[in-house]
């Protein structure tokens, strides 16, 4: 068996998601106060609304870019992928998500979505071409 390691998603992963999901969190926690009766509701929905489709839309753009393809490839990439992805994220993300931003403190949840965007990542990588 041989594995082949995609390093520009590797790269996007490691210089994009990280800290884009860092200030994500840190901004909910900042924006959405836990007194507000519905919070982890209210941060789901902008998560879910709002974070994971710009997000994807950023991953299925810049992917092909980075590996020189060009923006007309690009734009093939994200026609092909982009609402299959964008429906499965909803299916797998949301309920981890909820569990996420409702359980798990603010410091830890950029590691809890790291750990199982491990999968979601293998997912991913079977929709780039």
């Amino acid at each position: 068996m041989h594995l082949e390691i995609d390093y520009y998603c590797l790269h996007f992963r490691f210089f994009g998601t990280g800290p884009a999901t860092h200030y994500f969190y840190r901004y909910l926690a900042a924006a959405v106060k836990p007194t507000d009766k519905n919070s982890n509701v209210i941060k789901l929905t902008i998560e879910r609304l709002f974070f994971a489709p710009s997000f994807l839309l950023l991953f299925f753009y810049s992917i092909p870019l980075l590996e020189g393809k060009g923006l007309t490839a690009a734009h093939d990439n994200f026609k092909v992928g982009y609402l299959p992805s964008l429906k499965a994220n909803w299916k797998f993300w949301s309920f981890l998500q909820y569990i996420n931003l409702k359980y798990v403190p603010q410091q830890y949840q950029t590691l809890f979505t790291n750990v199982i965007a491990l999968f979601w990542n293998i997912y991913l990588s079977t929709k780039q071409s």
